[in-house]
């Protein structure tokens, strides 16, 4: 294997190429210690261990953003391709950290239904889980195993509560009422019904 380029980073970094597109980032004191020049030749296994030796920085790395939050698997690869790590060195740390357990996409959907659902709708989190990357059939096996439907009412409920207690209200809210939970994300039965109830129960006191 031959290195076609070292090119200057940020940081004491340097970028190293090799002909067949592989690359590896080093820091100066890393890249004397493994002898890589420019243009000259280098060992299949001097190749790994620079590897090696970028693979636990990413390790670290991770290490560090999961002791902060939890992540979803999505979110940990963006950050580590944002950072220019070669995309197999991240998929050995992604697996590395799948193994251990600290990245488990049907744990994180279970939890933050747990924290979310009593103010968001399954529509709302469902829409939130995906855009962190969560994959379909991991949103959808989750919701077809849970009953949502009475949480749903109680959640919408809620929400209209909390917004229009301190206010006199009339049946000629009930559009406003209406736009406001289904910006949230609650389909029309329950809009509906909640509103009603919500309403009748207004007019009785």
């Amino acid at each position: 294997m031959r290195i076609q380029e070292i090119r200057k980073l940020e940081k004491g970094k340097n970028k190293i190429l090799l002909e067949n597109g592989d690359y590896v980032i080093l820091y100066y004191k890393e890249l004397k210690a493994f002898k890589m020049v420019q243009d000259e030749e280098i060992e299949e296994e001097t190749w790994a261990l620079a590897r090696k030796a970028m693979t636990i920085r990413g390790k670290k790395r991770v290490y560090h953003l999961l002791g902060k939050k939890d992540y979803v698997i999505e979110e940990i690869r963006k950050k580590l391709v944002k950072e220019d790590y070669p995309s197999l060195i991240i998929e050995d740390i992604l697996n590395y950290f799948i193994e251990l357990g600290f990245l488990n996409d049907e744990n994180y959907t279970e939890k933050y239904y747990r924290y979310q659902k009593t103010t968001k709708s399954r529509r709302m989190i469902e829409m939130k889980l995906g855009e962190k990357g969560i994959p379909r059939d991991i949103i959808k096996s989750f919701f077809e195993s849970v009953d949502h439907q009475d949480t749903e009412y109680e959640t919408a409920a809620k929400l209209l509560e909390k917004k229009y207690n301190s206010r006199v209200v009339t049946r000629e809210d009930y559009n406003k009422m209406a736009r406001f939970l289904a910006y949230k994300g609650f389909d029309y039965e329950v809009i509906k019904t909640v509103i009603m109830t919500y309403l009748r129960t207004k007019e009785e006191n």
